[in-house]
């Protein structure tokens, strides 16, 4: 490290990096006086005529949750936070349906239950993003929890996050006994400085939203569109390559898999790719993470339904197959652990319930059929402590 900072053209001391600290304290300091606030409420849209609010903030915002959001359980009605992923996203024609918004509907008409449904959601949800959304949504009381366990990502351990951005919030989520140590590990100064500072100055908390209101977004947009000539199926791929990688060989580097190029990279092939990686070794990250997100639900006391969405009959991959099992195994071992008067854990939506859907692809469905039916009885039962 001497040898590095010998190098370097300007050398620091402490009383330099002081005044070099003390420089950004008063530029924030600053922005606060002349920046003024923008409503932070204008996030992902909020369905509250349907009873289904979303915690979550756009993609890459610093901020990754919303800190406009009191308790839940302060409502009129019963709530449920939903830690959800792409699958509850259910897009038929002439608009997006919602699975809690469906639930809701049938908790009222078949068990005269009126609820408020706030919904964390993530894309590509990974056991980390799921871990930090449970102990934020434990941190609101709602009534009610339902964690729902993506089969392709939740045991996969060669990219445990999808978006740093969730170290934001863990920053703040992490202070306690069981999760110190993980401060250390995962997250950063930066990470800190959201959390803690970025609540109080605006050009911290809201630079998505200065950035959207100077027009400069559409505009980098434009810049990179022309340059690299950037499409949605690009960008989906390059979110792909960490896994991409793995797919294409073993561990130990010595045998091609079944993707060998990005133009194979279709939704079907990737999420075989996916969940044939699955690894639910008990000491593996996965399973440690979600041990202690069941961990969290338990201590907290609050009512917990756990499931693992459910897949299309149609994937028939050799290692698919054998993953999602691996799944399946992995979670009901963890079911017979934890599963109790205020936990339930389904291991395996039934199979007469999955054959009454239609799916766009291996787990996004095009119809729920009987799913919302199904979960709504399971949340009754939950309520009723039956």
């Amino acid at each position: 490290m001497k040898r590095v900072l010998a190098g370097l053209p300007y050398q620091p001391t402490p009383g330099s990096l002081l005044r070099i600290a003390g420089w950004c304290g008063l530029f924030f300091y600053l922005s606060t006086l002349f920046l003024p606030r923008i409503d932070i409420t204008r996030t992902q849209p909020s369905q509250s005529e349907l009873n289904v609010a979303i915690p979550m903030m756009l993609e890459s915002d610093p901020r990754w949750i919303r800190d406009d959001f009191g308790p839940f359980a302060e409502g009129a009605n019963p709530s449920i936070a939903w830690v959800t992923g792409s699958s509850v996203y259910i897009k038929k024609p002439p608009r997006t349906y919602y699975l809690p918004e469906l639930v809701s509907d049938e908790l009222r008409q078949r068990h005269g239950l009126a609820v408020t449904s706030y919904m964390y959601t993530l894309t590509g949800r990974r056991p980390i993003d799921t871990y930090v959304m449970i102990k934020d949504a434990i941190s609101r009381k709602p009534n009610y929890i339902v964690v729902i366990i993506n089969p392709f990502w939740e045991f996969n351990d060669k990219a445990l996050f999808f978006r740093t951005s969730v170290f934001n919030q863990a920053s703040k989520q992490w202070w306690n006994g069981e999760d110190w140590l993980m401060q250390f590990t995962m997250t950063s100064p930066k990470n800190h400085l959201f959390a803690l500072l970025g609540q109080h100055i605006p050009v911290i908390a809201s630079s998505h939203d200065y950035f959207d209101q100077l027009g400069l977004r559409q505009l980098a947009l434009d810049l990179d569109l022309k340059k690299n000539e950037i499409t949605h199926e690009n960008s989906k791929r390059q979110n792909m390559q960490p896994l991409h990688f793995w797919m294409r060989y073993d561990s130990d580097f010595s045998r091609p898999k079944k993707i060998h190029s990005r133009e194979q990279l279709d939704v079907g092939n990737f999420q075989e790719g996916a969940i044939s990686l699955a690894n639910t070794a008990p000491t593996a990250w996965p399973n440690e993470l979600i041990r202690k997100s069941l961990d969290a639900l338990t201590k907290s006391g609050i009512p917990s339904l756990i499931y693992v969405a459910p897949v299309s009959a149609t994937m028939s991959g050799v290692d698919a197959v054998a993953g999602h099992e691996r799944v399946v195994l992995a979670i009901s071992s963890l079911k017979s652990e934890y599963e109790g008067r205020r936990m339930r854990i389904v291991e395996s939506i039934p199979r007469e319930v999955v054959d009454t859907m239609k799916f766009r692809d291996y787990l996004h469905p095009e119809e729920a059929g009987s799913l919302p039916i199904f979960l709504s009885d399971l949340i009754y039962c939950l309520a009723s402590n039956k």
